[in-house]
């Protein structure tokens, strides 16, 4: 489904920034 997949990138981009913070 692409909001599955989607929703993977989001959280992906989320956990990459938080880990640059």
């Amino acid at each position: 489904m692409a909001s599955k997949l989607l929703a993977n990138m989001v959280i992906e981009n989320y956990r990459i920034e938080r880990v640059q913070a």
